[in-house]
This record gives C-alpha cells, structure tokens and sequence, in this order.
C-alpha cells in the first residue's frame, strides 16, 4: 500500500507531536520513579477542591481559599466558607492560634 505525499505528512506530524507530548511528560515521570515527589499544584477556589476525586484528594493537595463565611457552629463542627466559585464546609480545630471566625465576614483559609 503506498501513501499519498499528504498521508506521508499528516503522519510525520503526528508522529512529531507525540514525541513533544512525550519529552513534555517525561521529566515529571522520571521523578515518580526516582522516588521524588512532584510537588501539588496549590488550590485556589472551592470548585477546584469540590471537583477533586477521593484519591486526589487523599494526596493533600496545598489550598489557600478566600471567601465568606457563611455558618459556623464551633460546638458542633460546622463550617462553611463561600467563593466566587462554589460554598464548601472547612475543618478547623479548637486552636487558640485559630482566627476568630463571624458569619458574613470575609476569611482567608490556609491549610498547614
């Protein structure tokens, strides 16, 4: 079977395109397999924290969340923190180090 000049192309180009798609991946793999940790991309909104799967989320992805706070009740655990993109509950231990937290005020979120 012969290809035509314009199938010889398109598969030069492909095959092109998966060896950059491979060099661009390489480096992050080689370091799994050294052992080395990829560092997480850091977290910025509560979509992107909604959307994380159970196994993502067992990776403890870095987050710092600006929002609102929209109801707490300390004695019972309940804390909720509203973005432009979505409302999510947020842990938050009994530390006196801990900001003081008011509904309806705006509250920066950090983990670690």
């Amino acid at each position: 079977m012969k290809l035509t000049e314009e199938q010889a192309g398109v598969s030069v180009r492909k095959i092109a395109i998966n060896m950059v798609v491979l060099l661009l991946l390489l480096p992050s793999n080689c370091l799994r397999l050294q052992g080395k940790d990829v560092p997480l991309e850091e977290l910025r909104t509560a979509e992107q924290i909604r959307q994380l799967t159970q196994e993502e989320a067992a990776r403890q992805y870095p987050v710092r969340l600006r929002g609102v706070v929209t109801f707490f009740d300390q004695s019972h655990y309940f804390r909720f923190l509203q973005d432009d993109t979505a409302g999510i509950y947020f842990f938050l231990d009994d530390s006196p180090d801990n900001p003081p937290l008011a509904e309806a005020n705006w509250w920066n979120c950090r983990d670690g």
